[in-house]
């Protein structure tokens, strides 16, 4: 018997008895309130009395599923790896009906006809499918130490997965949230940061949809360090047109920001004159030079200070003194007259040239002044065969000792250095303190290494020394107090 003439008969059938309860008609996994989930595979079980005359088929809607628009083509290839596949035992009074991976469209009322007997009671499919799209308008607003991501709803999504983690890091935090914004708190400032997000229901995800991604960077919140390598150019004696340059490396190395440089220049009082200040520029972030042009001769301290929000009240300035003189040619030598042939004498051995010591400048115990700048000098001499270059610093403080390469490190101390030239007789080695603080005591010295021609040995020594300090309103403030000075305290605390 065929296909339609099956339906044929199941039709007739139905005006008799629509809906029989001799029919068993199932479906697994059960229905429930809840809707498949998609590409859930689900089995309809249709069993009755056998008879010659029982023929069984599926309906879908009023429409047997073998002449239905949808499904004819699929289940008509009897194959059983099909998306929907029919076993048909009439002689036994069973079939099944198999949906493989259930879509949206199989949304419909599925029901079993038998002929000489009825049919079942419709069941009706439910299927959920995930979120048809991703999470767009994926945007990230960056404190600090906090960040607040933001999206736009997906429609279909019931719950949201969003999770960041460091630049370069394989670990991510992850929170599942059902508003279209989350907060995370905790994070380290100015650092690169990703963070991620997807839209997901109880059918999970749509292949082929990734989550939204986006990244961005905390604030910072830390002053600029001071430039570094600053050092004066000039040709010539009298030249008053002075170029200053430095470098950012400092600051590029640790990426702290900076916003801005201001470049400024003093000439320094001399006997009852005034100091005279050469207008300050106020340059660009990323400036490395600055020109001033001079009144004339005289020692002139120029001054380089980086700034951001956050320099207020920070030591952010660099220091370099440079003089110019009032004549335009070195000192020259006197004229020599014609050598004349001296005796002939056995020769001798020449006696041994005596070594050029460095010129201290201050050098021996200093007691400076807690929080002010402080700079010591060691000055090459003319005649010397050493460099300024070659002289290195090292600091001594009881068991602690540190050569200038660990000197270097220290924040706030810098080494700056002018070299000798055809026109600057004489080389100068400053270590600077942009603040001194009492960890900076002890002995500090210049000195040249042992491989060097004038060494032996050939060094100056500072002895810095902190002085005593007195905590005044529970710690808030602290400063040096003089011997009659504490008493006059003691004496007024005695009287109160």
């Amino acid at each position: 018997m065929t296909h339609v003439m099956l339906q044929s008969l199941i039709f007739l059938a139905a005006f008799s008895c629509v809906y029989n309860n001799v029919i068993q008609w199932t479906v697994e996994p059960a229905v429930t309130e809840t809707p498949f989930n998609w590409k859930t595979s689900v089995t309809f079980t249709c069993k009755w009395p056998p008879g010659k005359r029982n023929f069984g088929d599926f309906n879908v809607g009023d429409n047997s599923v073998f002449s239905d628009a949808q499904y004819k083509d699929i289940v008509s290839t009897d194959d059983p790896e099909a998306a929907m596949y029919a076993n048909m035992n009439d002689s036994v009074g069973l079939s099944t009906l198999t949906i493989k991976g259930v879509m949206k469209t199989d949304e419909k009322s599925f029901s079993c006809a038998v002929t000489g007997i009825g049919s079942s009671n419709p069941i009706t499919l439910s299927v959920l499918e995930p979120p048809a799209a991703g999470v767009t308008n994926f945007n990230a607003v960056a404190d600090f130490t906090s960040v607040v991501l933001s999206w736009d709803a997906v429609e279909g999504a019931t719950s949201y997965n969003v999770a960041y983690r460091a630049k370069d890091s394989e670990s991510w935090t992850t929170e599942t949230v059902t508003e279209t914004t989350k907060s995370f708190d905790g994070l380290n400032v100015a650092s690169n940061y990703e963070a991620k997000v997807d839209a997901p229901n109880a059918a999970g995800i749509r292949p082929g949809i990734e989550p939204a991604e986006t990244t961005f960077l905390t604030k910072d919140n830390r002053p600029p360090h001071p430039v570094d390598a600053l050092a004066v150019t000039a040709a010539t004696y009298n030249q008053t047109s002075i170029t200053i340059t430095w470098t950012l490396a400092s600051n590029t190395a640790e990426k702290r920001v900076v916003t801005g440089i201001v470049a400024s220049a003093v000439k320094e009082k001399v006997g009852n004159e005034t100091a005279v200040e050469i207008p300050a520029q106020n340059l660009a972030a990323d400036a490395l030079t600055a020109t001033f042009e001079l009144g004339g001769p005289g020692k002139y301290v120029f001054t380089v200070k980086t700034a951001n929000g956050y320099s207020e009240g920070v030591a952010t300035s660099a220091t370099v003194e440079h003089e110019v003189k009032p004549t335009t040619k070195p000192p020259t030598k006197p004229p020599t007259k014609p050598p004349t042939k001296p005796p002939t004498k056995a020769p001798t051995e020449p006696p041994p040239a005596k070594p050029v010591p460095i010129e201290c400048k201050d050098a021996g115990d200093q007691e400076p002044t807690l929080g002010e700048p402080l700079s010591l000098t060691c000055i090459v001499p003319e005649g010397a065969k050493y460099a300024v270059t070659d002289i290195k610093w090292s600091y001594v403080a009881g068991a602690k000792e540190l050569a200038q390469e660990e000197i270097l490190k220290l924040e706030g101390v810098n080494v700056t250095a002018i070299a000798k030239t055809e026109v600057i007789t004489k080389g100068e080695s400053k270590l600077v303190f942009a603040k001194f603080a009492a960890e900076n005591a002890g002995t500090w010295k210049c000195h040249l290494g042992t491989e060097k021609e004038d060494s032996s040995p050939n060094e100056c020594a500072f002895e810095l020394t902190s002085p005593p300090a007195a905590t005044v309103g529970g710690g808030a403030y602290t400063f040096t107090l003089s011997g009659s000075l504490i008493l006059a305290t003691l004496i007024a605390s005695l009287l109160h």
